[in-house]
């Protein structure tokens, strides 16, 4: 407990509350979406991640600028590679859920396979996230 406790104070070594929060994939991109409405004023919505990369288009209106997310923390793509494995894939295809229907990330990784580089955001995963908490609070 203590070197998570360290490592967390490493990554945010604020003075103020962190909290970690459980948020889903769609909550997570609306967030993203929020960090880019404004864009190119720099009004301190710009959201700092990692283990993320995303491409917005600015020229785009507000709530449709993000253009993709794609999750780079291998730690994270194994956990949601396996989320995905377990549920059904009855909307690839037009319903067909047969393994050759299911698009090559979202079945199990075969023992000794390499792990993606990326993949992209699954809006219904259950993501873990360290912010501050006056951030979490909304404010």
């Amino acid at each position: 407990m203590l070197r998570l406790l360290h490592c967390h104070l490493q990554i945010l070594p604020f003075e103020d509350p962190s909290v970690v929060l459980r948020l889903s994939g769609k909550l997570l991109l609306e967030a993203m979406e929020n960090g880019v409405a404004s864009f190119p004023k720099l009004d301190g919505r710009y959201l700092q991640v990692s283990g993320l990369r995303f491409v917005f288009d600015p020229a785009k209106k507000p709530g449709e600028r993000v253009v993709s997310v794609f999750i780079t923390n291998s730690a994270t793509i194994k956990a949601v590679l396996a989320h995905r494995a377990q549920k059904p894939h009855a909307d690839h295809a037009g319903g067909d859920t047969s393994a050759s229907a299911v698009p090559a990330l979202s079945r199990p990784l075969s023992a000794g396979a390499a792990l993606p580089i990326e993949i992209e955001l699954d809006v219904d995963y259950e993501y873990v996230v360290a912010t501050r908490g006056y951030m979490a609070a909304g404010k």
